[in-house]
């Protein structure tokens, strides 16, 4: 990765572009929210699955990981049951290459609100949890228009 990121820098959105066949898309899916699940057991604070509405073989995996050292921890977490799963969802992939990776670093309002109600969360009080959950609805949504733009 290029620049110097320090170990506690985040929070890091990773996005992992896949290019699948339209009538392979279900079960995909399926196997991505396999996948999807092991992202938030290693970490990953929020997990989206998405298809371009323009190129329906094109689809976005983007996971938000609190702290760039917490991502590079997940490679190293990854058990054998887990890589099962891991190729499950490769063998989907047309490319003969690897799906395209994506590390993007907070430097948005966007992140940093996310990052705030992470620290929030950790204090909260009675009725502060709905705030909370509208607050990271709406940082979600700035986060995918940020993906778009960067990611095309």
């Amino acid at each position: 990765m290029a620049g110097a990121v320090a170990p506690d820098d985040g929070p890091v959105l990773v996005v992992v572009e896949y290019r699948v066949a339209r009538e392979r898309a279900d079960g995909f899916a399926k196997a991505m929210h396999a996948l999807g699940r092991l992202r938030r057991r290693e970490g990953a604070i929020h997990w989206l699955l998405a298809s371009d509405l323009e190129n329906p073989d094109r689809h976005l995996e983007t996971y938000l990981v609190s702290s760039f050292d917490k991502y590079e921890r997940q490679a190293e977490r990854t058990v054998r049951a887990d890589l099962a799963v891991h190729e499950a969802v490769r063998r989907f992939h047309l490319d003969p290459e690897e799906p395209r990776v994506g590390h993007l670093m907070a430097t948005t309002a966007a992140f940093g609100c996310l990052t705030s109600l992470a620290r929030r969360a950790k204090r909260s009080t009675p009725g502060v949890e709905e705030q909370l959950a509208r607050r990271a609805v709406g940082a979600a949504s700035a986060a995918r228009r940020v993906r778009r733009a960067v990611v095309g």
